[in-house]
């Protein structure tokens, strides 16, 4: 009989190595991709660190997926759209971003991911320039659901 414990304390230990792994993944690597991101945004605005910003944003999107935080990986892939639209400048995005992210990370950390922000997320990565319709239209390109 001592073999039947064997399965419970394995399943026992599962979640808490996932839990783990998850405190280590944003705990640690999240903040240097924030710090990688913020060095990108301190650049001049090219092509170059535009696709470097979104390769920060696929590697975040990466960790979501591997603890299956849908939200966080809808906040990443908008943000990675918002990089790549050359309206969006670095003085605009930057601040937002950092913030977004930073805000993302602490709900993950603790066990709140479902209240990521993604849709007021969304209006704020959109070009500040736009008329109402202009921007809805942006929205709608850029951001489709």
């Amino acid at each position: 009989m001592p073999f039947a414990a064997a399965p419970v304390a394995a399943a026992r230990t599962q979640p808490v190595a996932e839990e783990s792994a998850l405190r280590l993944v944003f705990q640690s690597d999240v903040p240097a991709q924030l710090r990688e991101m913020l060095g990108l945004f301190k650049q001049t605005d090219q092509p170059a660190s535009r696709e470097q910003l979104q390769s920060v944003c696929r590697n975040l999107t990466q960790a979501g997926e591997q603890f299956e935080l849908s939200t966080w990986c809808e906040l990443l892939e908008l943000t990675r759209r918002a990089i790549a639209h050359s309206d969006n400048s670095y003085r605009t995005l930057a601040p937002t971003i950092i913030k977004d992210i930073k805000q993302a990370q602490e709900l993950v950390l603790s066990g709140r991911s479902a209240e990521i922000a993604v849709a007021k997320a969304s209006e704020r990565y959109c070009p500040p320039n736009l008329n109402p319709q202009q921007r809805w239209t942006t929205l709608q390109i850029c951001f489709p659901q």
